[in-house]
């Protein structure tokens, strides 16, 4: 398997997946793993390791991809966590701010898989890889 190739703006540069379809996903033991595939016939597994939190909305029959990307920027994952992990007591606030420290010091990532038709997904991991088929 090989790890996820994200570009300068944080978006998923290999495997390319724009316009992709989840047709699958597994959940078990701390990882999430998306069955996706591309319009030209293309299949690609992607695991994500060391699963902390995950959220998807809207989820439908068909999911196509717009983009897959990597979020660091520190605002914007700060709107991102406060929907990952709601709440607004003292605790949650404190939990959101360690979430946070770990994924600026990269032992964390989070994934955004936003979609052209269908749900989005957010996911907060520890390794994110892939391996394509033909």
């Amino acid at each position: 398997m090989n790890p996820l190739v994200f570009e300068e703006t944080g978006s998923l540069g290999d495997p390319a997946l724009h316009d992709a379809c989840i047709y699958r996903i597994d959940f078990g033991d701390k990882q999430v793993t998306f069955f996706c595939r591309a319009p030209d016939g293309q299949s690609t597994r992607l695991e994500l390791r060391g699963v902390e939190h995950m959220l998807s909305n809207g989820l439908a029959e068909q999911n196509v991809l717009l983009d897959v990307c990597v979020e660091d920027d520190s605002d914007v994952c700060v709107q991102v966590l406060s929907r990952v992990l709601p709440g607004a007591g003292v605790s949650q606030q404190a939990y959101r701010d360690l979430v946070l420290q770990r994924l600026q010091q990269k032992q964390l990532m989070l994934l955004r898989f936003s979609p052209s038709y269908g749900g989005e997904i957010l996911v907060l991991c520890k390794e994110a890889l892939y391996e394509s088929e033909s």
